[in-house]
């Protein structure tokens, strides 16, 4: 996967005894308005949004494969409604074990113009689980099915943007937009589309719409669904009890809508991180946020349908990460900067001499994140050069690591077969220097 493997694969099964009591429905606080924009951070093509909760600003993941509005790194849980808490159990892609969060009710959620004064949380306090070092921005909630449910929304991820309309408003003519039916289970989107990969012998492929996956493609192995030749293992993403392994491979075809794409990356989970979950036996895959970020999007659950139509990235190549490396942001530093005031000019040379020449600077210091190695594929340029987990990434290509977004980190490290990179690491009290070169895996494994 290009993204640093940074996939949020959330599915969440909760207790059947638990029916929400409230209206728990966001409207616009201005009921006389057509529509409502919302400006969003893209990281990986993943759509984070600003939300107040109770009157603290926040930040939420946007997934569509969430049912559940969940809430963690809260600063301020005092000021979240107590009075019907209620511990519940929930179930995570990435093993069975069981996982605890805490039903709260009758809060209040806000995002721009839209308000929910009957919002119901489910509040998880597990530290092990945290968005915010995956992606290098503080991410305190997900959520999905609560806020998407009553309104047509358009999402643009080329403005990041999102546009809420009220359907009894909304009359758009979407005449050049493809159209396809959305099947609900479990308040999760579903479409039908196809491929004709010889790997597959299936006419349909029934898959989960997944804007919290940064992947292109997920399939679940079966008996009509083989896992492409050539592939490789690697970890393929985050589940809510860790890491999630699998295979990757490229699918020659993959048709959505009227729509054909080439040479589409597709990840393969491991059964074992979903064998225990029901809702995954009603599907084969699930489309992310790779590919949806080629398209401008209507979802509309109200009348269950959503229009499509390419943007200037549907011919945009599909690439893998070339390195080996899942990182993280995992602690932080403290950097000095040293700028000068005033500078005394040599008159006849219109230059400075030396560092005594300048007559005052300015001493500050930033607090940065450091990049840390989380995991290393096996037999990539990574593993093959001797890179540890818990390795300090402190300088890419010469400059300092703590410079590059997630974004600029993952196009490095997916920048072309044989290209070298340059880092410097940092590994308990020891720097030193090596070069990474680059490697297609699958090119790879198809040379063998």
């Amino acid at each position: 996967m290009s993204k640093l493997h940074v996939i949020v694969v959330l599915i969440f099964v909760f207790s059947n005894s638990l029916k929400s009591q409230t209206a728990n429905t966001f409207q616009f606080a201005n009921l006389n308005k057509r529509s409502e924009k919302v400006k969003f951070t893209s990281v990986n093509s993943l759509i984070i949004l600003p939300v107040e909760v109770n009157g603290i600003l926040t930040n939420f993941l946007v997934d569509t494969g969430i049912n559940k509005t969940l809430l963690f790194s809260f600063q301020e849980p005092n000021l979240l409604n107590t009075e019907s808490l209620k511990r519940v159990t929930i179930k995570g892609f990435g093993n069975d074990e069981k996982l605890y969060a805490y039903q709260s009710k009758g809060n209040q959620l806000k995002i721009e113009g839209l308000i929910n004064n009957t919002a119901e949380l489910y509040l998880f306090f597990d530290n092990d689980y945290n968005l915010t070092n995956k992606l290098g921005v503080t991410i305190n909630g997900i959520i999905g099915y609560d806020l998407l449910k009553d309104f047509v929304v358009r999402i643009n991820y080329q403005r990041n943007e999102m546009k809420f309309y009220q359907p009894h408003k909304f009359n758009r003519k979407l005449t050049w937009f493809d159209q396809l039916p959305i099947e609900f289970y479990k308040n999760k989107p579903y479409i039908n589309s196809f491929s004709e990969d010889e790997s597959l012998k299936k006419d349909s492929l029934k898959l989960l719409i997944d804007t919290g996956s940064s992947d292109a493609l997920w399939l679940i192995e079966g008996a009509d669904v083989k896992i492409k030749q050539p592939n490789f293992r690697d970890v393929i993403g985050y589940g809510f009890a860790g890491l999630v392994e699998g295979y990757r491979s490229q699918l020659s075809n993959f048709n959505l809508g009227n729509y054909q794409l080439s040479d589409v990356n597709v990840a393969y989970p491991d059964e074992s991180y979903f064998s225990f979950l029901e809702e995954v036996q009603f599907r084969d895959g699930s489309i992310g946020s790779e590919m949806m970020r080629r398209f401008t999007w209507f979802i509309d659950y109200p009348n269950q349908q959503i229009f499509f139509k390419a943007n200037s990235e549907i011919d945009a190549p599909f690439v893998n990460d070339m390195s080996g490396l899942v990182v993280k942001y995992g602690g932080v530093e403290v950097i000095k900067r040293v700028l000068p005031q005033s500078v005394s000019v040599n008159q006849d040379t219109n230059y400075r001499k030396n560092e005594e020449d300048y007559t005052s600077v300015n001493v500050s210091f930033e607090i940065v994140n450091q990049l840390v190695i989380e995991a290393i594929r096996p037999n990539s340029p990574a593993d093959l050069q001797g890179l540890l987990p818990e390795d300090i990434l402190l300088e890419i290509n010469g400059k300092p690591a703590y410079t590059k977004n997630l974004e600029e980190l993952t196009k490095t490290l997916a920048s072309g077969h044989n290209k070298k990179v340059k880092l410097k690491i940092k590994r308990n009290n020891e720097i030193f220097e090596i070069d990474l070169i680059l490697k297609d895996r699958l090119q790879v494994e198809e040379g063998k």
